[in-house]
């Protein structure tokens, strides 16, 4: 089976979502967790200010869930993106 890839338009992002979107990987509490969700960037439009690898915050309600072969891509775009969640280690 052939693999598929997914280069993002625009302003639209191409997310990998966190397993528990309530959450952050270093214990935030989102509030209102079911109205937002969290994920690491995997690719990104020209007119996107978000880079890979970046983690990010968005509105769940504007998720965009695409499927082919199978295999499902879940993209927001850029307006929809509250946050970045930069991650430092404590000294």
């Amino acid at each position: 089976m052939t693999k598929a890839t997914f280069f993002p338009k625009s302003d639209l992002i191409l997310v990998n979502l966190d397993e528990n979107t309530g959450k952050t990987e270093t214990g935030i509490i989102v509030p209102g967790s079911t109205n937002f969700a969290s994920g690491v960037v995997m690719g990104s439009g020209p007119k996107s200010d978000c880079r890979i690898k970046q983690r990010i915050i968005f509105e769940r309600m504007n998720l965009i869930e695409v499927e082919h072969k199978g295999e499902k891509f879940h993209l927001v775009r850029d307006s929809n993106v509250l946050g970045v969640i930069v991650e430092s280690k404590e000294a």
